[in-house]
């Protein structure tokens, strides 16, 4: 009798631990689907430079969606960003994309001697790489 009541308490357990793994795994599948992200670059360097340029700058952006709050990281290859640059390029986004100019980080990560060499419609192409970011999300 201790036997058959041995094999039927782990046959409950190997079933109750199946079930627990099918609804963790469904569970997670849902939220793990429900975070989006894509990324681009492109070169903002002036072309053709007037200098000497030994690195590229770029610009990269990562668009990221929960599916109800998108927002954008924006880095470029300068020390500087002037308020107004931020301001139009916020407005551009929130235009062509409809994500909040709030969602929207600008960074100036470093610089490569930059001397000029950036390219006189960065803003547009900025804009062009989160809607390039934007076309290219995946589920994370």
């Amino acid at each position: 009798m201790l036997h058959y009541l041995l094999r039927a308490g782990k046959r409950v357990l190997g079933v109750a631990a199946l079930a627990v793994s099918i609804v963790l795994i469904n569970f997670n599948g849902i939220y793990a689907a429900s975070l989006r992200a894509g990324a681009a670059k492109i070169d903002v360097t002036k072309n053709p430079p007037t200098v000497l340029v030994n690195d590229p700058l770029y610009v990269k952006a990562l668009v990221l969606d929960d599916g109800k709050t998108k927002a954008v990281i924006i880095t470029l290859d300068v020390v500087l960003i002037k308020n107004k640059f931020v301001e139009g390029t916020r407005a551009r986004i929130q235009k062509q994309l409809k994500i909040d100019g709030n969602n929207v980080l600008i960074n100036a990560s470093h610089n490569h001697h930059e001397n000029g060499q950036l390219a006189e419609d960065c803003m547009e192409k900025t804009v062009q790489a989160v809607m390039e970011a934007y076309r290219n999300m995946v589920p994370v």
